[in-house]
């Protein structure tokens, strides 16, 4: 179905404004939500203060007489998942920036930085149940793209009821995401 010219223009707004916060600095670098080593060997150095005593590596140390450490890469994929409350109660008034503006905006500019950090987004798009799902995937294409889903999306339920749609969001979920 084709974008009504208003709707095509704001999505391109909300595309530049992605862009440019993200190459602006705004893109960080997730923090795992998992502790620990990870997997992904890194380095072996010189031990210095401060350093976690239970990453000396007692092999190397006996062998050079110099304490050292092993340092692991933290394994960090992330999984963004944008839940978006479109029911139409949600979708009126808002001032000079409506409530489904905001939520694009959001989604785009959440979904660069996730994008530019090699991590995927996927969208569920709910009202008083969940109405649509977008499976996460890599790339600030498709992290437009549900943003784009945000402005365009037409409700099917007039109602809200936020404890139905997060149950049965939680239900299926396998694989650990940080919920927006």
């Amino acid at each position: 179905m084709p974008l009504a010219p208003e709707l095509l223009a704001t999505a391109r707004e909300l595309e530049l404004r992605a862009r440019r916060s993200v190459r602006e600095g705004l893109g960080g670098r997730w923090r795992s939500a998992l502790r620990g080593a990870g997997v992904e060997f890194a380095e072996v150095r010189e031990y210095v203060p401060g350093d976690d005593a239970r990453t000396l590596d007692w092999n190397v140390t006996t062998r050079t007489s110099r304490l050292t450490v092993k340092r692991f890469e933290e394994e960090r994929e992330q999984t963004l998942c944008f839940v978006v409350n479109l029911s139409r109660s949600c979708l009126v008034g808002g001032g000079e920036r409506p409530w489904r503006t905001a939520a694009a905006e959001l989604v785009a500019l959440a979904g660069s930085a996730a994008a530019e950090a090699g991590d995927r987004s996927g969208l569920v798009v709910v009202t008083d149940r969940v109405e649509r799902v977008i499976a996460p995937r890599h790339g600030i294409h498709h992290a437009l793209a549900l943003a784009t889903e945000v402005l365009a999306f037409e409700p099917r339920h007039a109602t809200s009821d936020p404890v139905n749609a997060v149950t049965e969001f939680l239900r299926p979920r396998s694989r650990p995401a940080l919920v927006f």
